[in-house]
C-alpha cells in the first residue's frame, strides 16, 4: 500500500496493479509510472483520478529511469518529475516518489515543493508523503497545478522532512533532517 495525494486533497490508499488498457499500459504504482522506460502511459489513483504521462523533466544527475535521489540525513527520497495531463485536459506536474526513512526518528515529510518555470510561473505541490516509522518505505505521488501549459523548464526547491516528537505532525522538534535543496529541471 502507498500514499497518493492529488490536487491537496485528502491522501488516499490504494494497491498496487497493472493492467493494459487499448495498447496503453497503466498501474497505480508511482515508481512504475516514473519509469520512462517501462512503456507506462497512464497513471490512476483508485478508480478516482486518472493522469496522461507527456513528458519527464530531467537534469545531469537523472538516472536512465528519469529517477533523481536526495538523501535528506538518512531519510533518502527517490522520485521522477513528469508533466501529466489530466482528464479535463490540464497540464500538470507529477511528481512520483519513494521515500525511505532510515533515522532512527519517526519523520513527517509534507513534500513541499516550490516551483518556478522558464515563464516566471509559481506553484506549490500539495500534501505528501505524511509519516514514517524508521525503517519505512512508502510511495507516494503530488501534483503541482499550473495555470500556463507544462514548462520546458523550472527550478524546484524541495523542503526537508520534520523531526516528529510527538503524535500528530504538528509536534515536531526544532529542525529539519538537513536542509531545502534547490535543483533546475529540463523537459526532456
Amino acid at each position: 500500500m502507498f500514499i497518493v495525494t492529488a490536487c491537496s486533497s485528502e491522501n488516499i490508499e490504494i494497491e498496487k496493479d497493472q493492467v493494459e488498457d487499448e495498447g496503453n499500459l497503466e498501474t497505480d504504482d508511482p515508481m512504475q509510472a516514473g519509469n520512462k522506460n517501462n512503456g507506462i502511459k497512464v497513471f490512476n489513483i483508485s478508480d478516482v483520478f486518472t493522469y496522461q504521462i507527456k513528458d519527464w523533466y530531467v537534469n545531469d544527475d537523472t538516472d536512465d529511469d528519469g529517477f533523481n535521489e536526495i538523501d535528506f540525513e538518512g531519510y533518502s527520497v527517490k522520485f521522477a518529475m513528469i508533466s501529466v495531463e489530466d482528464t479535463a485536459e490540464n497540464e500538470l506536474i507529477g511528481v512520483f516518489v519513494e521515500t525511505e526513512n532510515d533515522t532512527d526518528k519517526e519523520t513527517y515529510f509534507n513534500m513541499d515543493m516550490e516551483f518556478i518555470t522558464d515563464t516566471q510561473e509559481q506553484t506549490h505541490s500539495g500534501n505528501g508523503v505524511g509519516e514514517s516509522k524508521p525503517g519505512e518505505k512508502i510511495k507516494g505521488f503530488v501534483l503541482a497545478s499550473l495555470d500556463n501549459d507544462a514548462p520546458d523548464s523550472f527550478i524546484v526547491t524541495i523542503d526537508p522532512p520534520f523531526k516528529l516528537v510527538g503524535e500528530s505532525a504538528f509536534d515536531f522538534e526544532e529542525g529539519h533532517f538537513g536542509e531545502p535543496v534547490e535543483l533546475k529541471f529540463t523537459k526532456e
